[in-house]
Order: C-alpha cells, then sequence, then structure tokens
C-alpha cells in the first residue's frame, strides 16, 4: 500500500504557487487505515489558486521573441523553450496557448489527487493511465521535469513496485511545484477570470 502525500493548494502566497505538504497519513506509516472519501477530502477552497496575470491592455501576451515576458525574463522558467514550439504549432495564436495552458493549471491538483487516490487504491492500470495523461500534457507545454518525473512514476508503477514508488510520486509533486512556479512567472494563471478577451 502507498504512503500518502497531501498536495495543497490554499489562498496564501505561498500555497498559491502549490505548496506540498508531504507526509505519512495514517499511524502505521503507509495509509492501510485510509479509505476513498477520506482522499478527496483535501480539496481547495473554492477560489483557491493561482490569480495572476500579465500582458498588454487587451490582455494578450506576446508568444516568445515577440516582447513576451517569456523572451524577458533574465532566467526563464522551465516551459519557456516548450512554449516557444507550441506559440509556433498554433500559427503564433496567444489565446490558443492562453487557454491550453489555463485549462491545464486549474486541472492540475485535481489530477495529482486522483493519481494519489488511485496509487494508494492500488488501482494501478488507472494509475498509469492518469499519469501518462499527465505526462502527455505536460510535453506538450515543454514541462520537461514534470514529463520526466511523471515517466519515472509510471513506470514504477507499470512495474508494480508497491511502497517503492512512493518517494516518486514526492519527485512529481516537486516538478509539478517547480513548474507551476515558471508558468506564474511568465504570467499563466488557472484561473479562467484571467483569461484574455477571446480566450
Amino acid at each position: 500500500m502507498f504512503g500518502v502525500y497531501k498536495y495543497e493548494v490554499g489562498t496564501t502566497s505561498e500555497k498559491a504557487a502549490g505548496s506540498v505538504e508531504s507526509g505519512l497519513a495514517a499511524s502505521n506509516g503507509y495509509g492501510d487505515e485510509l479509505d476513498a472519501p477520506e482522499l478527496m477530502s483535501d480539496k481547495p477552497e473554492p477560489g483557491a489558486g493561482l490569480v495572476v496575470g500579465t500582458g498588454d491592455v487587451s490582455g494578450n501576451r506576446s508568444p516568445p521573441g515577440r516582447g513576451s515576458v517569456l523572451a524577458q525574463s533574465e532566467s526563464p522558467g522551465p516551459t519557456s523553450s516548450g512554449l516557444a514550439k507550441l506559440y509556433g504549432d498554433v500559427d503564433q495564436d496567444s489565446a490558443i496557448v492562453d487557454r491550453f495552458v489555463t485549462d491545464y493549471l486549474a486541472l492540475l491538483d485535481d489530477r495529482l489527487l486522483a493519481i494519489r487516490r488511485l496509487m494508494v487504491l492500488d488501482d494501478e492500470d488507472e494509475a498509469v493511465v492518469s499519469i501518462l495523461s499527465l505526462e502527455t500534457t505536460s510535453a506538450m507545454i515543454g514541462a520537461q521535469d514534470v514529463v520526466n518525473a511523471a515517466r519515472t512514476l509510471r513506470r514504477a508503477v507499470e512495474q508494480r513496485q508497491g511502497i517503492a514508488a512512493q518517494p516518486l510520486f514526492e519527485t512529481l509533486i516537486s516538478a509539478v511545484t517547480s513548474m507551476r512556479d515558471g508558468l506564474v512567472r511568465d504570467g499563466f494563471s488557472d484561473r479562467a477570470e484571467h483569461r484574455p478577451a477571446g480566450g
């Protein structure tokens, strides 16, 4: 049985960037005393999450190389090169990129909670599907650290490594936190009301 890592998103500035608290949830240290309803009790409060917005007066963000936050950043986030490719793939349409990244961020917490729940319940097949989905969409935005962490976790779950996969979930959470911080620095948000006009 897997231990449980609690992934929190809250309203404080530290939690808004996706801070992570890890720990074992049950007295035996392996989560054996948990059931599925308890696993889903740590959903974020309504209104919790990221509130960030940048761009020009109309709310549009320029693609990399055209005066965007990505191009101006001294230390670009982990997604910059991937987003440049995504911008190219959609003919520099920043509204499409903004929508994709906003939706990706909005779904991220629930996806991580689902992966954790499936791992705790030893539902390896569904856990693999959920991890692969996160791995694929993370690749689309160039979040290579998340891709690598998800791939490593997925392989461990596929090999039925049980408790040995537990630290790999923590590594995934760390990679997600770093990636989220990079997207926030790049001016993205997980809140639909902060999408550019027409997005």
